[in-house]
């Protein structure tokens, strides 16, 4: 049982960073740290399960409960982080242009002066229409510790935070339930024949 609670520790500590790469990496612009830590968090948890040694459909199970918080982190994390500790600025539109994200997707990117601080290449997620114009004033939910993105006021709220604990019991409680299961047998290896 020792050597599984080292790996129960692992699923956990994946779980959390799964979480944190939720709010703090995918709230903000450096999309490639936050595909790497999730891979690295995704491989790590996979790691774990199967070192616990447990059946295969817990397995098929673990990674339903890994792939639902981290749909669960993604959509709840930054917009209740914001409504927390986020605070409305209105702010004036000096320029706004159109970024292609890819050959079929493209986003708009704004320069804004809020008050006496001015922000370059912000982007708020506006379902592929623009905010305003440049010389329009608009509000802007930034964080009050500059760690995670800004976004438009109304994609800030607590509304989708219900999933956040939900999915954290779910996924916790897989990871005290697998750790509690009978260990599989490991198969006979096979030597060579003299």
């Amino acid at each position: 049982m020792r050597g599984r609670g080292v790996w129960v520790v692992v699923a956990v500590l994946c779980l959390v960073a799964q979480f944190a790469t939720g709010l703090f990496v995918m709230g903000n612009t450096n999309r490639v740290v936050g595909f790497v830590t999730l891979s690295l968090g995704f491989l790590g948890f996979l790691l774990a399960i199967f070192q616990m040694r447990i059946k295969g459909w817990l397995v098929l199970v673990g990674l339903v409960v890994f792939f639902g918080t981290m749909v669960a982190s993604g959509l709840a994390s930054h917009p209740l982080y914001l409504a927390v500790f986020g605070q409305t600025t209105e702010c004036e539109v000096l320029r706004v242009h159109e970024v292609d994200t890819s050959r079929t997707n493209s986003e708009f990117r704004y320069s804004l002066r809020c008050g006496d601080r001015h922000h370059d290449d912000v982007k708020l997620d506006t379902y592929k229409h623009p905010l305003g114009e440049a010389g329009d004033r608009i509000p802007v939910v930034f964080d009050r510790h500059e760690l995670v993105s800004p976004a438009w006021p109304d994609q800030v709220g607590v509304g989708k935070a219900w999933l956040l604990p939900l999915a954290l019991v779910v996924a916790l409680g897989f990871v005290a339930f697998a750790a509690t299961r009978p260990l599989e047998p490991e198969p006979p290896r096979r030597g060579s024949a003299g």
